[in-house]
């Protein structure tokens, strides 16, 4: 991709985007949940999200707006490891949200480093550290600089 393109994504990141990380129960296993990256733009404009999928990946699909005089907006989103590769690539042209992306990639690699055990998921001391990328995301993702209680959102209490 082009420099020129990647700025002009950062800015869009900047400006419209959403870094984050949530856990979520393995559909496949319920007893064991993880933790998943996810990144999204969105915007009125079509087109702008279209250019995203283009030149990006992921996906992206309408949301369904509760008030019918509403402009229709279009969402773009990517997840797990294409999500931490596109910020890696976006990450020098990032400003206001540089300390996110710096965390997801942060995030990834402690995720990388963890051993698989399929149905028997993390370790105690694993989901804490995952949990604390958790609250660290969302503090930084949170408006003025409010405090979130993470203790009622916990899953393991």
């Amino acid at each position: 991709m082009q420099k020129e393109d990647l700025i002009y994504i950062a800015g869009l990141f900047d400006g419209e985007g959403s870094i984050s990380l949530f856990w979520q129960k393995r559909p496949d296993v319920a007893r064991v949940r993880t933790v998943r990256a996810s990144i999204s733009i969105g915007n009125t404009d079509r087109s702008i999200i279209e250019y995203l999928h283009q030149c990006l990946g992921g996906n992206f699909h309408s949301v369904k707006r509760s008030n019918p005089n509403w402009k229709p907006v279009y969402l773009w989103t990517a997840s797990t490891n294409q999500a931490v590769e596109i910020i890696k690539e976006l990450l020098p042209y990032l400003r206001i949200k540089k300390k996110q992306a710096e965390l997801l990639i942060e995030y990834q690699q402690y995720k990388r480093s963890i051993p698989w055990r399929g149905r028997t998921g993390y370790t105690e001391s694993e989901w804490n550290n995952l949990w604390t990328y958790c609250k660290k995301m969302r503090e930084l993702n949170a408006c003025s600089g409010n405090k979130v209680n993470h203790s009622v959102i916990n899953p393991r209490e």
